[in-house]
């Protein structure tokens, strides 16, 4: 029987193998090959001197105001914040701004800070051009608006609530929770309390579990509820990027916080949807580079689950050097074993008290485990965890595929996806 060698990206730089019937294989999806420009600061610039149904900066960025920039953390490493803060310094320095009457916030959401890998990410050059802080949760740290019509509490970050001008920054990937990232989500979660994240994610899991997904789509109750708020906190002016697999500018869209970022999203499509005939019995997937810890495959996790039929399997290769969650780890162990019916019921009760966001992913993980059997290929966390958590365990892909062969039968329908953080299986 002939076999394909499939080689996966794996952690930062590395790869790992596997053997697969060819036979078997229904579809392989590598990224889309979309061109980058040629001159990503020339684009970054004739993105911000056209704006998409917004005022240019210099036409309400004056001087004396105060100005908040909402930026991405170190799990955003692909997204050219650096390179769009320091054209927004030239264009302010234009303006007359002076850069005490900026501060750049570093989104957190509900990550934990990492500063030595924000610096990297930023460079020293612009700590001396920018003040340069991080996002807290800390409810002293935070402002009550009260809540969305919808009744999501808005709990915003003092420093943004105090800014006359707010302007976001962005990557434009697909996301399981709001459908694409980017936009309005700098905000939610990126600057505000646990209690409004929580709420959000929650609504998220209740429409996968009741509706199904909205992983890939543009419009979408969770996005509304997240453009509700940030009209409410008042972002003025957003800057996204569409970037290639090969980490390149395809494009960058700026202006209005909706229609810049709805435009994006059809540029986006080009890079990361992928046809398939349909859905496979088993999927070979590499989570990277959604692999930092087990938290972040989350989002490797959906996109192979997403592309097997109910009942199959799916394997996921990602490295989880980070481990499982410093922040949400024991909440995931007790709950990612019980039944997303139950941990929704729990929650809407007020049954579990600690960790609100980490309730939530833990019904989606568990949601996922409705949908597929679970193998994770991983160095980062300990079998007997895997094991708590419900999914299987294998040291190789080559394991890994035996006992999904083992599972599915020597017939099995196999899907390969070489960065599923990255990619939506469509059936078309």
């Amino acid at each position: 029987m002939s076999s394909e060698h499939i080689m996966l990206p794996y952690g930062s730089d590395e790869t790992v193998t596997v053997e697969v019937p060819q036979k078997n294989i229904i579809f392989h999806l590598k990224p889309n090959e979309v061109p980058g420009v040629n001159d990503e600061l020339a684009e970054i610039k004739r993105a911000i001197y056209n704006p998409i149904k917004a005022p240019r900066l210099d036409g309400f960025v004056k001087k004396g105001k105060k100005i908040a920039i909402l930026a991405n953390d170190y799990t955003r490493i692909e997204c050219p914040d650096r390179e769009f803060l320091l054209i927004l310094y030239d264009e302010f320095k234009k303006i007359g701004i002076n850069s005490e009457d900026v501060t750049v916030i570093i989104a957190l959401g509900s990550h934990e800070p990492r500063d030595e890998k924000v610096n990297q990410k930023y460079g020293k050059d612009l700590y001396e051009k920018f003040n340069i802080i991080n996002h807290s949760v800390a409810l002293d740290d935070l402002v009550d608006l009260g809540k969305t019509p919808s009744g999501t509490p808005i709990q915003l970050n003092k420093i943004v609530m105090n800014a006359d001008i707010k302007i976001g920054l962005g990557n434009i990937i697909p996301h399981f929770i709001p459908g694409w990232g980017a936009g309005s989500k700098i905000v939610q979660p990126g600057v505000m309390g646990d209690d409004s994240t929580s709420r959000i994610h929650l609504l998220s899991v209740k429409h996968d579990v009741h509706h199904g997904s909205i992983y890939g789509e543009a419009e979408n109750p969770i996005r509304a509820e997240m453009d509700s708020m940030a009209k409410k906190v008042g972002l003025n002016f957003i800057v996204n990027s569409v970037i290639n697999h090969e980490k390149e500018i395809v494009r960058v869209f700026a202006g209005d916080t909706v229609n810049a970022h709805r435009a994006g999203i059809e540029t986006a499509k080009k890079v990361f949807f992928s046809r398939i005939p349909e859905k496979a019995d088993i999927v070979i997937a590499s989570s990277h580079p959604a692999d930092y810890d087990l938290w972040q495959t989350t989002k490797g996790t959906y996109g192979a689950t997403f592309a097997t039929k109910k009942g199959g399997t799916a394997i996921i290769a990602s490295a989880c050097r980070a481990g499982l969650s410093k922040i949400h780890g024991n909440t995931l162990l007790e709950l990612v074993c019980e039944d997303p019916y139950c941990i929704l019921a729990k929650i809407e009760a007020g049954e579990i008290e600690d960790d609100p966001i980490g309730q939530s992913i833990a019904a989606m993980w568990s949601e996922y485990k409705e949908r597929a059997n679970i193998i994770v290929v991983t160095e980062g966390i300990p079998e007997q965890d895997l094991d708590t958590l419900g999914f299987g365990y294998a040291k190789s892909l080559d394991e890994a595929l035996e006992l999904a062969l083992k599972q599915q039968g020597k017939d099995a329908k196999i899907g390969i996806i070489e960065s599923s953080g990255d990619i939506v299986a469509k059936v078309f």
